[in-house]
């Protein structure tokens, strides 16, 4: 027919004309709760995600703990936003770097233990 024609149109867009981007966010690509803000750009999208998440899609865990970062042997957790140091018994602190019981390790040798009075 005279006056018709059809466009090949490049990826990331559509249309009889090829001026209609296409919206990636519309397939929900990204972890919903994981995702602050989801931006569209051409032929692609860009996550912006909760503190914790990192990622294509924000379904990255981010680990904030550092091996030997909690003293004293005691050990850590990721939580949402960061970590928690669990402490041992007779420690607190963030990092459980205070000891809170009478009897220091150091305080009766190698081969005794101490008892509470």
């Amino acid at each position: 027919m005279i006056g018709e024609y059809s466009c090949g149109c490049v990826q990331g867009f559509e249309s009889y004309d090829c001026s209609g981007e296409i919206n990636e966010c519309l397939s929900n690509p990204s972890d919903p709760t994981n995702t602050i803000y989801l931006e569209d750009l051409t032929n692609s999208f860009r996550c912006f995600c909760n503190r914790g998440h990192t990622g294509k899609t924000s379904a990255i865990s981010v680990t904030f703990c550092v091996a030997g970062l909690c003293q004293c042997g005691s050990y850590y957790k990721d939580v949402p936003g960061g970590f928690r140091c669990h402490c041992l018994h007779g420690l607190e602190g963030c990092f459980c770097e205070t000891n809170i019981d009478d009897c220091e390790t150091d305080s009766c040798g190698i081969s005794a233990f101490a008892k509470m009075a």
